[in-house]
Order: structure tokens, then sequence, then C-alpha cells
């Protein structure tokens, strides 16, 4: 009995955690993931878009406005892009952008 307990709740803790990551929460997103998909944004050239992705990683309000770790994140996103030139190059054509933070946004 004990034990089909202890399995129960370490099955709830794992769905729980794979839930949260499927559900893609900024907050569950390294840095390296918020920066590709700032990059794939700028690249889908999609105002909107662009937006969206601004405030889905915490860097501008509900309104667009920019948050005070915007300036921050935008200089070290230019010493990212030069280290991860691969990934600018894969995704530079808006439509494969556009796809990549459609799929990547957090909901």
């Amino acid at each position: 009995m004990r034990r089909t307990y202890i399995i129960s709740i370490f099955a709830i803790i794992l769905l729980s955690l794979a839930c949260s990551k499927s559900g893609g929460s900024a907050a569950n997103m390294s840095g390296d993931d918020k920066h590709k998909l700032y990059q794939a944004a700028m690249n889908a050239r999609d105002a909107k878009l662009l937006q969206q992705a601004t405030q889905a990683i915490g860097l501008a309000d509900a309104n667009g406005t920019p948050r005070p770790a915007f300036d921050s994140f935008v200089k070290e996103h230019a010493d990212w892009a030069s280290k991860n030139f691969e990934f600018v190059k894969e995704y530079i054509a808006p439509d494969k952008a556009k796809e990549y933070v459609n799929s990547h946004l957090p909901k």
C-alpha cells in the first residue's frame, strides 16, 4: 500500500513537471532559448510577432513598453548572435523564423 502511494506521488510530480515544460512559460526558458526566440522574432520581420515574443520573455509589458531588463538583454543579444551565427542563418528566412516563433512562444 505504501509503495503504491509513493509511486503515485512520484508519477504526479513527473506529470506536473512534464506539463509545465510543455506549457512553455518564460520562467522555464533558458537564456539561450530566450535569445533564440528573440532572434527568430526579429528575423520574421513581423512587428506584432516581435512584440508578442518580447512580452512572452518578460522584456516588455502588456502595452509593449520595454521593461528595465530590455536594454541589457539587447546588449547581451548582440554578443549571443555573433556566437550563434549558425542559428541566425538557419532562421534568416521570415517564414521559417515565424514558424520557429510560433512553435516556441510560451503560452
